[in-house]
């Protein structure tokens, strides 16, 4: 599998979002609000997300175009790989993958 390497303002973003959720599960707002006030700056920096929607039909018609059988798990792996280069920096890595899942189910 190829390294795919994530730009440092993106890795920033994903340890923002931690810091963030750790923080609400700690019941920590004072660091939640920091963690957050940081993560709207990076915002600006980053390159506009997708919906959720607009994942859902790259990856409905990627499994068409490779012609992919759903129920196949092995076929995620491919899967992933065919899309997350079209999706780099446009969306989140764990949510294409709970997508590509719930579409082969």
């Amino acid at each position: 599998m190829k390294n795919q390497e994530q730009n440092p303002t993106s890795k920033q973003e994903t340890i923002n979002k931690l810091d963030i959720e750790i923080a609400s599960l700690l019941n920590n707002e004072s660091l939640s609000d920091e963690e957050k006030k940081e993560l709207e700056v990076l915002m600006k920096y980053l390159p506009e997300q997708i919906s959720e929607d607009e994942i859902r039909k790259i990856v409905k018609d990627k499994i068409e175009e490779l012609n992919i059988s759903t129920g196949k798990s092995e076929a995620a792996g491919k899967l992933m790989g065919a899309i997350m280069p079209q999706l780099k920096g446009k969306a989140d890595g764990s949510l294409v993958s709970k997508i590509v899942s719930e579409e082969l189910k």
